[in-house]
């Protein structure tokens, strides 16, 4: 045991060193100031949808369909719609459509066994399996689809589809990217809206809509009928609360809330609330952090490190007790719900691009315990360091103070994992402000998963807890 946490140690210490030595210079490619659009505009565009084929080969090779939808301030996203590998689509049933969570894509929700996968791990499946994937041949065939939040809907009969934010996305499913300024109300606003509107262009059915984390956040955001004002604010609009509530029909009606641990105010360490910290948040820089990620994996050595590291941090036995609180405190990854190949896929896969506004919107929900739009929204805001505590004449539109708007009925789900140091989402508050702050439907859930933050979304616990609980709710509605 003493050997192994050795093993660990040192293999930590070298990969922070390899790291380290290459990371001014990563820094230097993949951190960018991006160019600016008008991302507080109110101007309408049309959205438009475009279908694109899969590269043959690639990630998304034989496992669903590439649209692009432009948004109201003219960029390009990218959505997808799933099938299982070599199947057909589910036409005609309830689409469900997932947004990512930050700095991530979303084939967080699509895990299957690439050639890549294959070479280093031997895939195998768990022997107690859930009742709903007993003799399914494709999992027998493709053991990491027993993962996959994606296969499990299309395997129930439903029409799972997903989108990337604005300058998020792997290989050629990469949105085209925002400006630096970018923070979640864009996300909300304009990227949420183009891919509800293209879902029910293609499927002419409303979606639940929802996602991991931020992407539950932004959903919830959406649903509040908000769009940007004249003066860069955000403001609520009743005509938009009642047509994507589905209180009058039309093409920005959805069907439900899916909140997969969503985020709101975190728990972080108070000396983040610094001018040094504010200073560099507020920056334009975005930061390609699956680039980054990628470039580093494809030295071999470190990916050798790497996958050694994986190793040991999926093995809650090897690295003991103290360390798997650790890891539970630090970073909300439980690695207990975790396998190797699991969690290698989420590093290789589904890290993506980091905008540093979201970093500071967040900061700012914890240190005013509030969620609000954008502290540099409206005029003048934007020649702000630090942002402003509420006050009754800010400008600011405030999320929080406004989950009665959301009328849909909701099914959330929220970790156990608590974390003491940092805590990416605050339960207590989720379930105060959102599961009881919404109007209450009868079809309105709530449970609690055995998992952390992190791993919630693609946790080995999961196919026995979170995809049946889904599935359930999902008929409902």
């Amino acid at each position: 045991m003493n050997r192994n946490r050795n093993v660990l140690r040192i293999s930590i210490i070298i990969t922070i060193l390899i790291f380290s030595s290459v990371s001014f210079l990563a820094f230097t490619v993949y951190a960018r100031p991006s160019r600016r659009s008008s991302s507080s505009s109110s101007t309408s565009v049309t959205t438009t949808i475009e279908q694109t084929t899969t590269e043959e080969g690639g990630f998304y090779d034989d496992i669903g369909q590439i649209y692009e939808a432009e948004t109201d301030d003219g960029l390009t996203i990218i959505v997808f719609r799933y099938h299982a590998p070599g199947k057909n689509f589910n036409y005609g049933t309830q689409p469900v459509l997932l947004f990512p969570g930050l700095a991530c894509n979303f084939n967080q929700f699509l895990a299957h066994s690439t050639p890549e996968l294959k070479e280093k791990y031997d895939i195998t499946l768990p022997e107690d399996l859930a009742d709903w994937a007993v003799g399914d041949k494709n999992i027998e065939d493709d053991p990491m689809l027993y993962y996959s939040i994606a296969y499990y809907m299309w395997a129930q009969g439903y029409d799972p589809w997903f989108a990337n934010y604005r300058g998020i996305g792997y290989e050629n499913t990469k949105s085209e990217g925002g400006d630096g300024a970018t923070s979640m109300d864009q996300f909300a606003l304009y990227d949420v809206k183009a891919a509800v509107k293209k879902v029910y262009e293609i499927t002419g059915l409303h979606p639940a809509i929802g996602g991991h984390s931020t992407g539950g956040l932004v959903s919830i955001m959406y649903l509040q009928g908000t769009a940007f004002r004249w003066d860069g604010h955000i403001r609520s609009y009743d005509s938009l609360v009642k047509e994507r509530n589905g209180i009058t029909d039309g093409p920005q009606t959805v069907a439900g809330l899916v909140g997969i641990d969503p985020a709101m105010i975190p728990i972080v360490p108070d000396i983040l609330d610094n001018i040094l910290i504010w200073a560099l948040l507020k920056t334009d820089i975005v930061l390609d952090a699956g680039g980054l990620l990628n470039t580093l994996m494809g030295i071999e050595l470190v990916d050798e490190i790497f996958q050694g590291l994986i190793s040991f941090m999926a093995d809650g036995e090897i690295l003991g007790e103290t360390l798997v609180d650790f890891l539970k405190n630090t970073v909300n990854l439980d690695v207990n719900n975790v396998n190797d190949e699991m969690l290698y896929f989420f590093f290789k896969y589904c890290v993506s691009t980091m905008y540093f506004r979201t970093l500071s919107q967040y900061l700012d929900y914890y240190v005013n315990q509030c969620v609000r739009e954008f502290w540099q929204n409206g005029w003048f805001n934007n020649l702000r360091t630090v942002p402003p505590a509420p006050h009754w004449l800010d400008g600011y539109y405030y999320y929080t103070d406004n989950m009665d708007k959301i009328q849909v009925p909701l099914i959330c789900f929220l970790a156990d994992g608590e974390g003491d140091l940092l805590d990416f989402v605050d339960a207590d508050q989720i379930m105060k402000d959102l599961v009881n702050g919404k109007t209450q439907t009868v079809n309105d859930e709530c449970y609690t998963v055995p998992a952390a933050h992190i791993d919630i979304g693609f946790g080995i616990n999961n196919p026995k807890t979170m995809h049946p609980q889904l599935g359930n709710w999902l008929a409902k509605i």
